[in-house]
């Protein structure tokens, strides 16, 4: 793989994808929706950002996204959602999703960085839901010519949700390039 930057996007700013939500005693929906790898010559930087959409109040969160190289286990940062007050988003009903978002606790810290949108929810239709963008945080590993590298969030399966096949993405890796030394360049590397 040449030194560069691959991504995969599928968030578009406020015209979110972002999929249908969570099972009947859930109010949480986690969502992969960007995912890059960028390789220095030596150090692989993974950036994995996730959507959390609620509909209402939700308990704390504690989960996490793993990153994985070969379908082999490399670690994992954890992710905590935490909500304290709640705004009228779910009041709301669409096509008029212009409610008030709540600000809520991610990773300890306050973000009131959220859109009112409508959403379909596999049991409960279609609902106006607050939807928070997870702040990106870099997971470094060495790379050694790997052909896929993977980041889920809730690798574990701890929080049901009504479609679990959008919490993981993965990029297809090149080779590493060998260097090509040839006759010439080694008489040059003496002279």
């Amino acid at each position: 793989m040449r030194k560069g930057k691959l991504t995969w996007a599928v968030l578009v700013v406020l015209g979110l994808v972002v999929a249908p939500a969570v099972a009947s005693a859930q109010s949480v929906d986690l969502a992969m929706t960007e995912f890059t790898a960028d390789w220095d010559g030596e150090t692989l930087t993974l950036l994995a950002e996730v959507t959390v959409s609620s509909h209402g109040s939700f308990d704390p969160v504690a989960t996490e996204v793993g990153f994985y190289l070969d379908q082999y286990y490399l670690g994992s940062y954890p992710l905590l959602l935490e909500q304290h007050i709640i705004g009228n988003c779910h009041e709301d009903m669409p096509p008029d999703c212009d409610g008030y978002c709540e600000p809520i606790y991610i990773d300890d810290q306050l973000t009131t960085a959220a859109a009112c949108l409508a959403m379909n929810w596999s049991l409960q239709g279609n609902l106006c839901c607050c939807v928070y963008v997870v702040p990106m945080t870099p997971y470094l590993t060495p790379y050694h010519g790997e052909q896929t590298v993977t980041a889920t969030a809730d690798p574990q399966g701890i929080y049901a949700e009504g479609d679990e096949t959008n919490n993981s993405m993965s990029i297809a890796l090149g080779p590493i390039a060998a260097e090509t030394r040839t006759w010439s360049h080694v008489k040059t590397l003496y002279r």
